[in-house]
């Protein structure tokens, strides 16, 4: 028998003899998505290495010390008031935007990428994997 568990960013396995075998670091990407679409089909999707979690569902705190990235999916522009108070240097930031004029209003810094959420479902989780691609797990030490 087999039981898969999260621990910390490890992926652990406990099998049937009770040793402990690490296989892979989990990469934390914290979703925001007011309207979840985009966080379902992340959740949804096969991404391998990947833990999404909805911003609803955490303190924006959380970012700054667990998550290695940050997908921020914007549909109005009072939303960027939200992004002002996650948004943090050392982490990885996303910023998917369906309208250029508003993506080329943004001044961007050197974490910020843009993702055009005008292409099609495909396109979007091939630039969604590319960009995850790039982002380092932050190491942390399971405790026991």
């Amino acid at each position: 028998m087999i039981i898969y568990l999260f621990f910390n960013s490890y992926n652990l396995i406990i099998n049937s003899n009770d040793k402990l075998k690490s296989v892979g670091v989990v990469k934390k990407i914290l979703v925001y998505d007011n309207q979840n679409a985009y966080y379902e089909l992340l959740k949804n999707s096969i991404i391998e290495g990947c833990e999404f979690i909805s911003a609803s569902a955490v303190d924006f705190e959380f970012a700054d010390s667990e998550c290695d990235m940050v997908l921020f999916f914007l549909h109005d522009e009072i939303e960027l008031l939200d992004f002002v108070k996650l948004f943090n240097e050392n982490i990885p930031f996303v910023l998917g935007v369906a309208n250029e004029e508003t993506a080329k209003d943004i001044v961007t810094e050197g974490n910020i990428q843009f993702l055009n959420l005008n292409n099609l479902k495909d396109e979007l989780l091939a630039d969604i994997k590319i960009l995850l691609d790039t982002v380092q797990p932050k190491k942390k030490e399971p405790r026991f």
